[in-house]
């Protein structure tokens, strides 16, 4: 796809009174702050109109929109988002032999790992996901480094989507309930029979300590009060609960190298892109005592791709996957899984511990 198939909306311009000016860091507070990009445009989705200004916190080094959509007026950014619909996984009979063979060996690591009870399975997977490194990397993200002993315990999903988490954790024995704004995507979820409830944090209102766990995946960058859903988050959980974050490193290797073509700006729609140092300080500011980042996840091939689609302006959406071999995303990944402040995605563990 080029912007002249799909980019009818990349030439208009956002409503004005529906912008919103940002006089201070969301993050930090503070008005000290930089230009770090001009004039970009969503060239991911090639849905949202208008072209944007992100400029850098000159203390904390997060990044974020001035001006930007109004929680009234953003809706018009996910006009063709990809939140609600699909499986994450295809049923067991539709695969060829191999791929059944590749299956029974995720299962028998996801068995393992994290208790959950998936066929075709085999124990073979359990070893070979621990010889396998690389791969045992991957399939811990996807769990998103859940401990194996959820039974009776609780797990929110704030932003859940399609639910694909959310099966996951049932699966795994987790009592496990999900928000999202998108109605298409509740409506799919519901249908599926999760828990799963239309509309942000706030609709827990006064309540708090009610989970053991929550998550929050590539969310709060969507968000114009990053701050209060983490205070909020912290409130809903029980002592010694955690909360498990992850979301895009604007000081990561792939902003460096690609700049404003960087697949995790994605304006409008991300309003906010912390720094590591941004988001620990903030987590310890609001009252985690104990924050640390999750086990590596390799992910800087899987940006890049997608960054060098839209550096050329192709849809970095149809270039996800090549079998090409890539000696340099390998040592960007290896540098990643070294320098945990250069990684594409920061990924935290934030325990709140007992009062």
């Amino acid at each position: 796809m080029s912007s002249t198939h799909k980019g009818g909306q990349l030439y208009q311009e956002w409503p004005l009174e529906h912008l919103e000016q940002v006089e201070n860091c969301p993050i930090c507070g503070s008005q000290q702050r930089h230009l770090l990009h001009d004039s970009v445009r969503d060239l991911v989705f090639y849905c949202a109109p208008g072209k944007w200004t992100l400029y850098s916190c000159d203390v904390c080094r997060s990044a974020y929109l001035d001006p930007r959509p109004t929680r009234e007026s953003i809706a018009l950014a996910y006009s063709n988002y990809y939140t609600h619909g699909g499986s994450w996984r295809e049923a067991a009979s539709s695969l060829s032999y191999m791929r059944r063979i590749k299956r029974a060996l995720t299962n028998g690591y996801f068995n393992e790992r994290f208790g959950t009870l998936y066929r075709p399975a085999t124990r073979l997977g359990w070893l070979l996901g621990h010889i396998a490194f690389w791969k045992r990397m991957e399939l811990d993200a996807l769990g998103r480094h859940l401990p194996k002993d959820g039974n009776g315990f609780s797990l929110l999903d704030v932003g859940c989507g399609n639910g694909q988490f959310l099966e996951f954790a049932l699966a795994a024995g987790w009592r496990a309930s999900g928000l999202d704004f998108d109605a298409n995507a509740v409506a799919f979820c519901v249908d599926k029979g999760l828990d799963v409830q239309l509309g942000g944090i706030e609709l827990f209102g006064d309540e708090s300590e009610k989970f053991d766990w929550i998550t929050l995946s590539h969310v709060i960058e969507h968000v114009h009060d990053p701050i209060s859903l983490l205070i909020a988050c912290r409130r809903l959980l029980r002592p010694n609960g955690c909360l498990w974050i992850s979301t895009p490193n604007i000081d990561s290797q792939g902003h460096s190298r690609f700049g404003a073509d960087w697949r995790g700006l994605e304006p409008p729609r991300h309003l906010v892109i912390f720094s590591h140092r941004g988001l620990q300080n903030a987590l310890h500011e609001i009252g985690f005592d104990n924050v640390h980042n999750a086990p590596y996840q390799p992910t800087y091939r899987y940006i890049a791709l997608k960054s060098r689609g839209i550096a050329e302006r192709r849809d970095p959406c149809a270039h996800e996957h090549s079998n090409r071999f890539d000696l340099s995303s390998l040592l960007f990944d290896i540098w990643g899984w070294c320098f945990p402040l250069d990684r594409e995605f920061i990924t935290l563990i934030a325990r709140k511990s007992p009062s």
